[in-house]
C-alpha cells in the first residue's frame, strides 16, 4: 500500500462490488479508529458513510509517519469500521453521527485529530503539540472552525518558515517565524482563510538567552501584509513565563515571538586630559592641543570640538565615538604674536607661550676687511724684518 510521507496520508482502496455489507468483509478486523470515506473520482465528502451499491471508495486515514518503522512510502494500516448495519440499512453510533467530520491538526508533522459537526463545531477539546512539545495549539470544545466559503477545513498545519518580515522600530523577532494554514482538501494544496470562534490558544517557546538585555516586553504577533506585525492578546488567565509566550488567534497567518526593547540611552560625552605641546614655541611654530573624548552612553554619536585661543574661535573638529569607547583628539594652532596665549576646548583650559628669537646683527664687511688687511700687513712686515741681515 502506498502513502505520501509528505502529507502523511494513507489511502486504502476498497472495491464495493455489490453492497456495503460485502465491502465490510474486505476490511481488516484489527480496528483502530473510524475511517472517513470519499467516492472514487469525485471530491472528498468526509463524514458521509458510503451507501450500498457497486462503487469504489477510498477510506482515508491520517497518521503520523514517525509511528512507522519504515522509512519509505510503504506502510501498513488497519481500519476499524464501527457498525454499518446490514444490507438493508443501518447507521453509525449517535456520537459519530453527530460529529461526522474529522479535523486534523498537523504540528510540525505531529498529527492530532478531533471530531466536529458538519458546521465545523468541535465535539471535544483538541490539544495539538509537536513531537518535542515546544508548540501547542488548543481549540476548546464548542469552537467553530470554518473556511471563507463556509466549508469545514480538514487540516490545520503549523510549520516553521524562512520568511522574516520587517519588524517595527525597537522590536526584534525571537526564534523562527511560524506559518499556520488551513486546507479544505487532501492532499493539502491551496490554503483557505478560516475563522476560529472563540479564538484558539497558541503557545510558543523561545530561548531566553536570545533576548536583548534591554528587552521590555515579549509577546506573540501575527503578520499582515498591509498592517505589518500586530501584537496578539494573551487572553484571560494567561500566566507570563520566561521562555514561553502565548496568544489567542481567530485566523491563520504568519506568527512569531517578538521582543520589544527600550530605546538605548543616547550618546553622552566626557572630555578630559587637555595637554599642550610644546608649551613654549617660537613665532608661527605649530602648537598641538590634545584631549580625550569618551562616550559613556549606549549609542554612537558625534561630538564637535571648538578650539579657542585668547577667546577667539580658531578651528572646529567633529569626532564620532562608539558607545563605551574614547578617542584622543588633536587640534593645532600657530601664533605670530609673542607672549602667553590662553587655550579653551570643551570647557577645559591651558596656555602656551610664544617667544622671540634673537635678531641676527648686521655684518660690517668693511671693518672685517680692514682688520684682516691690517693683520696681513703686520704678518708681511714681520716676515720681511726677520729676513733682513743682522750685524754683530
Amino acid at each position: 500500500m502506498q502513502s505520501s510521507a509528505i502529507i502523511r496520508l494513507v489511502i486504502l482502496t476498497i472495491l464495493v462490488s455489490c453492497t456495503m455489507a460485502s465491502a465490510l468483509s474486505m476490511i481488516p478486523a484489527s480496528a483502530q479508529s473510524p475511517c472517513e470515506w470519499t467516492e472514487y473520482g469525485n471530491n472528498p465528502v468526509f463524514g458521509q458513510w458510503p451507501p450500498g451499491g457497486a462503487k469504489a471508495y477510498y477510506p482515508k486515514v491520517i497518521y503520523d509517519a514517525n509511528q512507522f518503522s519504515g522509512h519509505g512510502d510503504n506502510a501498513a494500516v488497519s481500519v476499524n469500521v464501527i457498525q454499518c448495519g446490514g444490507v438493508g440499512g443501518g447507521s453509525l453510533p449517535p456520537a459519530y453521527a453527530a460529529c461526522p467530520i474529522t479535523l486534523a491538526a498537523d504540528m510540525q508533522g505531529q498529527i492530532t485529530t478531533v471530531r466536529a459537526t458538519k458546521d465545523g463545531v468541535l465535539c471535544t477539546t483538541c490539544v495539538a503539540k509537536d513531537a518535542s512539545g515546544k508548540y501547542t495549539l488548543q481549540l476548546d470544545e464548542g469552537t467553530k472552525v470554518t473556511s471563507a466559503d463556509n466549508t469545514v477545513p480538514l487540516i490545520l498545519r503549523f510549520r516553521e518558515t524562512s520568511a522574516r518580515p520587517p519588524t517595527p522600530e525597537n522590536t526584534i523577532i525571537v526564534g523562527p517565524v511560524y506559518e499556520v494554514n488551513a486546507y479544505s482538501s487532501i492532499p493539502p494544496t491551496t490554503p483557505s482563510p478560516v475563522t476560529i470562534s472563540p479564538p484558539a490558544r497558541l503557545i510558543l517557546t523561545y530561548e531566553p538567552d536570545e533576548l536583548p538585555k534591554n528587552t521590555s516586553e515579549v509577546f506573540i504577533a501575527n503578520y499582515d501584509t498591509e498592517e505589518g506585525w500586530m501584537a496578539l492578546a494573551s487572553g484571560p488567565g494567561a500566566v507570563a513565563e520566561v521562555g514561553r509566550a502565548q496568544c489567542l488567534l481567530n485566523h491563520l497567518s504568519l506568527f512569531a515571538v517578538l521582543a520589544k526593547v527600550t530605546e538605548p540611552e543616547p550618546a553622552k560625552f566626557e572630555v578630559s586630559n587637555l595637554t599642550i605641546s610644546p608649551s613654549q614655541a617660537q613665532i608661527n611654530q605649530e602648537v598641538t592641543i590634545s584631549l580625550n573624548v569618551a562616550n559613556t552612553g549606549r549609542k554612537s554619536g558625534d561630538y564637535n570640538l571648538e578650539l579657542k585661543v585668547d577667546g577667539t574661535a580658531m578651528s572646529t573638529k567633529q569626532v564620532t565615538v562608539a558607545p563605551g569607547t574614547s578617542q584622543t583628539v588633536n587640534l593645532t594652532v600657530t601664533e605670530d604674536t609673542a607672549g602667553k596665549h590662553q587655550v579653551e576646548v570643551a570647557g577645559l583650559g591651558g596656555e602656551f607661550e610664544i617667544v622671540k628669537t634673537a635678531k641676527t646683527s648686521q655684518i660690517n664687511w668693511w671693518l672685517i676687511g680692514s682688520i684682516t688687511g691690517a693683520i696681513l700687513l703686520i704678518i708681511i712686515g714681520l716676515i720681511a724684518w726677520r729676513r733682513q741681515p743682522r750685524g754683530y
